[in-house]
């Protein structure tokens, strides 16, 4: 049990670079404590400096809509050249919050429609994406959606 102890003690104290009691010179075999153990905290004081660029993926911009039976969306690509295409994201109340109703690719279309299912005013921004990158919102446009009204009310002539 006093074995187990000791290498529970000396595993603590390898894990927080502590000093171990009975290990180091004079402490080994020939003195009859367990074999000689040498425990180092190594440190490296040189500092490496390397500069990082970063980068933002940047929105499409003069994004604007008009309306009608759909929402017919165009805007200016975004300059970002490895963006993959957007995100059309669109919401009921201005400034949102948006849910995102589609995707847009490759990034060099620049409009798109959209057909919600109700009529109402609609309001979009679009997003820049790159794998799981995407870019701040756009500016927010609106469209008027109006649907076309269904003939209800007609009774049977049979």
């Amino acid at each position: 049990m006093r074995r187990g102890r000791r290498l529970a003690a000396t595993l603590l104290a390898v894990a927080f670079a502590l000093p171990i009691a009975g290990a180091g010179p004079g402490a080994g075999a020939a003195s009859g404590a367990g074999p000689d153990v040498s425990i180092a905290r190594l440190t490296d004081a040189a500092t490496t400096t390397q500069s990082i660029t970063t980068d933002t993926l940047d929105p499409p911009t003069a994004l604007a809509a008009t309306g009608g039976l759909t929402a017919a969306l165009a805007w200016t690509a975004t300059v970002d050249t490895y963006a993959t295409g957007y995100n059309v994201a669109r919401a009921t109340v201005s400034g949102g919050p948006y849910s995102v109703v589609s995707t847009v690719s490759p990034r060099t279309i620049v409009a798109t429609t959209d057909a919600p299912t109700a009529s109402g005013t609609y309001y979009y921004v679009l997003q820049s994406y790159f794998q799981s990158w995407t870019s701040a919102n756009s500016n927010q446009t609106s469209a008027v959606v109006t649907l076309a009204q269904t003939a209800t009310g007609f009774k049977s002539c049979t």
